[in-house]
């Protein structure tokens, strides 16, 4: 018998079941109503497609999903279907085990235990109470999830100085000065309104808000950090610039220009340092005044009446009246004279140094606008007055809701910035890691002649940074705190970043060696001390411990990938030597030294019992850095030991479209989700082991979890469907370029691809070189040599890559090390 439709279908709750559970489901569903829920079941029955209809309308419409687990739910297909359905409409999950094992977690997420057909607590029924009521804070019990602004869905405008980021509908939700690791103006992405916001908001022509359905979308206006939002009647467009006040005070702009025959209202609430410190806003000629302590703004706005209500100003224009209307919020002056350009000059002004940057790329053909995205993303994450790079915009982005995995990202780690300013140079930008490596010799000079003590990361200027401290006046996004300022990640031993620095100098010689010097040298003086104090620190600290790539909160370990960078540093330094000819390079000590770590990484490194390189020497934990050992070079692709670790990684540590860092305890609270560098890490494996169709396959899975402007941040859940942390982050950018470079390398091409890349006149990459010289290996599928596509068991994968071969493998390197002494 068909359930009566309810008088208010946005507040009831959605029950996800197996049938096999209706007995309890029945009291469940009564006792929810006894506590005044309305409460939909799928026991309605209209039959085939209109059912499923049906269903999928009252998860449409719910305002919260129970999800009663149980053996037989977790081999539903139905429950399946409603858990995704509900997923994608971002819907509170609330789940209550009542038999097995959980099945479905939601990252740091409980679930309620009910196993012997136990009704639910009251802490469960106050979360379900929360979640229907409305837009909610996480619950302190720590059920899912709030809904909102997706954290991809945010995009990115920066001028070199600083950044801000921009939900779809415009409004600034993120925003610091003067530069991208000083204090916000806005935080509304981590506080809400009270943490300050810059809003737009088309109204009919009675004054109310016209609604989500008149947003058209939002795009970058061609390669620029310029950003396009469109309403039915309203067109704005935003960006960041610079000016020069004085000889030497440079100022960042906030620009917005309103064009269309619309009635607009603007908000303008700023909350100086998360609203820590007063804002007093003062109507001046053409515009507001802000004083917030020592701090000044001012916001050009000439013909924009303003009311001012408490510390937030209100401003209604009726664009048909008007014609267009410029909002140019000047940080760090009170000045309000007119600019020089008008609006529809500043527009263009504001796209043409981007666009001519981008148009010097050399980008593949395998998602070509993908990857100048990100190109163009790393460059507004580059500080144009230091050479530092991000690591990301934001701070205490969550890596799970609910937990403590938030971390302040708004400074430059030299591993990150090296890995960043190393795929600009991919693609045939060198002055952004010219600048990088000076401000990296400059940190250098700091440790007074011990480059060992170098930090993993510094401020923006290239200081130490303070205490990491949490903000207590805002509640984190989606209510999932703490909200941090500063890292205390930069007291940590971090020896895998002398790798990437020397990897990016030798990128930089080489492309100048390919490009021709002309009267130059190949390396700069100031290049080359930077290779030879990153040998030093490796000869110096290379078999000591350290906290390694993912910085947990633990003691020093012998992390593997830590002794692989340091491999590469020294063998990429001999590279450098080889290719300028440097008379002062110790070659015969570099190569003993090189060779010695190789050594212990292969005795050491390898763990026979799982088959697979691991997280440290002295652990048994996967790691899917672990496959550095074989992208470096340090073994062959070939090598089963490197292929084994690759089927190690893909077995245990992918999840759909995504790959974990690892599966051991870290010490943090709450789960993670999938780290898209290491996406792109396996991405590359399969490439290097011959794996073509898998590589393409992942790729274009990684690439369907971009923003709908084309940015990513940190990580994904599989399980919520969500993003998660910082964003954007440099990690995902560089990693999506680096893969489809190598994807568009001759040997893996479509030929059509490579006939466009030739007529274009581009030139072949170094990596495609290399390749066909054979660093990958024959393509085939898992080695086989018809390279055929179908999937190999478990089983056989380990007879092929059984012990025998993993011995072989050792044997050989005793002998080579043998002929070598």
């Amino acid at each position: 018998m068909s359930q009566p439709e309810p008088a208010s279908p946005g507040g009831h709750v959605f029950i996800s079941y197996s049938h096999t559970d209706t007995g309890y489901v029945a009291t469940l569903r009564a006792f929810l109503q006894s506590q005044g829920f309305e409460v939909w079941i799928d026991e309605s029955i209209v039959s085939g497609d209109r059912w499923v209809a049906m269903l999928r309308d009252r998860i449409d419409r719910c305002a919260a999903l129970v999800v009663v687990m149980s053996p037989a739910a977790e081999e539903s297909e139905w429950v399946d279907n409603e858990l995704h359905r509900a997923r994608t409409r971002r819907k509170p999950i609330l789940p209550l085990l009542l038999a097995g094992e959980p099945f479905f977690r939601l990252g740091g997420v409980h679930y309620e235990d009910v196993t012997g057909g136990r009704l639910p607590s009251a802490a469960f029924v106050a979360s379900l109470t929360t979640a229907v009521s409305g837009p909610f804070p996480l619950a302190p019990q720590g059920y899912l999830a709030p809904p909102g602004v997706a954290i991809e869905e945010h995009s990115m405008m920066a001028n070199g100085q600083t950044v801000a980021l921009l939900t779809p509908d415009a409004r600034v939700t993120w925003f610091c000065h003067p530069r991208a690791d000083s204090p916000p103006i806005f935080a509304d992405l981590l506080g809400g309104t009270s943490a300050g916001h810059f809003s737009i908001e088309p109204l009919t022509g009675d004054l109310r808000p016209i609604g989500p359905e008149s947003l058209r979308g939002q795009r970058y206006v061609g390669s620029s950090m310029t950003v396009e939002t469109s309403w039915t009647e309203l067109t704005l467009t935003d960006w960041l610039t610079s000016r020069l006040y004085g000889e030497q005070h440079l100022t960042t702009s906030l620009i917005r220009v309103l064009e269309g025959t619309g009635v607009v209202r603007i908000e303008f609430a700023p909350k100086p340092k998360f609203g820590q410190t007063t804002a007093i806003l003062r109507v001046g000629p053409n515009g507001l005044l802000m004083l917030a302590g020592v701090d000044v703004c001012a916001l050009y706005s000439p013909g924009v009446s303003w009311s001012i209500l408490d510390d937030v100003a209100i401003g209604i224009v009726d664009l048909a009246k008007s014609g267009p209307v410029l909002l140019d919020l000047r940080c760090g002056t009170s000045d309000l004279e007119p600019p020089a350009l008008s609006p529809h000059e500043q527009v263009g002004a504001s796209l043409r140094p981007w666009q001519e940057w981008a148009d010097t790329l050399n980008l593949p053909a395998i998602a070509t606008d993908e990857v100048r995205r990100s190109a163009l993303t790393l460059r507004g994450l580059w500080h144009r007055s230091t050479g530092a790079f991000l690591a990301a915009v934001t701070t205490s982005l969550p890596e799970t809701l609910g937990a403590s995995r938030n971390w302040d990202y708004r400074y430059c780690w030299i591993r990150d910035a090296s890995m960043s300013a190393r795929e600009l140079v991919r693609l045939g930008s060198l002055a952004e890691a010219e600048a990088l490596l000076g401000w990296i010799e400059r940190c250098v000079a700091q440790t007074h002649g011990h480059p060992e003590r170098l930090r993993p990361l510094y401020t923006l200027d290239g200081r130490e940074l303070g205490l990491e401290a949490q903000i207590t006046t805002v509640a984190g996004h989606r209510g999932s705190g703490p909200v941090r300022v500063g890292n205390q990640a930069d007291n940590q031993i971090q020896r895998d970043i002398f790798g990437p620095v020397v990897d990016l100098v030798a990128a930089v010689v080489e492309t100048r060696a390919a490009r021709g010097a002309g009267d130059g040298p190949l390396i700069a003086e100031h290049e080359w001390r930077l290779v030879l104090a990153m040998v030093q620190a490796v000869s110096v600290g290379w078999s000591d411990p350290d906290q390694g790539i993912w910085e947990p909160p633990q003691r020093p370990r012998h992390h593997l990938h830590s002794k692989v960078m340091c491999w590469w540093a020294v063998v990429r330094a001999i590279d450098i030597a080889a290719l300028t000819q440097r008379h002062d390079a110790d070659i015969e000590s570099w190569t003993r030294l090189a060779a010695t770590i190789r050594e212990e990484v292969l005795t050491k490194g390898w763990n026979g019992d799982v088959a697979a390189f691991t997280e440290a020497y002295d652990n048994d934990h996967l790691d899917a850095a672990a496959l550095w050992v074989g992208l470096t070079g340090l073994i062959e692709p070939a090598d089963p030991r490197f292929r084994q670790t690759v089927h190690a990684v893909e077995k245990h540590l992918r999840v759909g479209p995504t790959v974990c860092r690892y599966n051991w305890d870290d010490g943090l609270d709450g789960d993670q989700g999938g780290f898209h560098l290491c996406t792109t890490w396996l991405v590359e494996a399969y490439l290097r082991t011959g794996r073509r169709l898998e590589a393409h396959d992942l790729f274009q899975q990684f690439l369907g979890l971009l923003g709908p402007t084309g940015l990513m941040p940190e990580m994904y859940d599989v399980a919520q469907n969500l993003s998660l942390g910082n964003h954007p982050m440099a990690y995902s950018h560089l990693g999506l370029i680096r893969c489809a470079v190598l994807l568009d390398c001759g040997r893996w091409s479509p030929p059509e691809d490579r006939d466009r890349r030739v007529e274009q006149g581009h030139q072949p990459y170094a990596e495609e070189v290399a390749f066909r010289d054979g660093l990958a290996g024959p393509l085939t599928h898992h080695g086989h040599a018809d390279g055929g596509a179908d999937e190999d068991t478990d089983a056989e994968l380990d007879r092929e890559l059984g012990v025998v071969e993993v011995d072989a493998c050792r044997e050989r390197d005793r002998q080579q090390r043998t002929e070598g002494q």
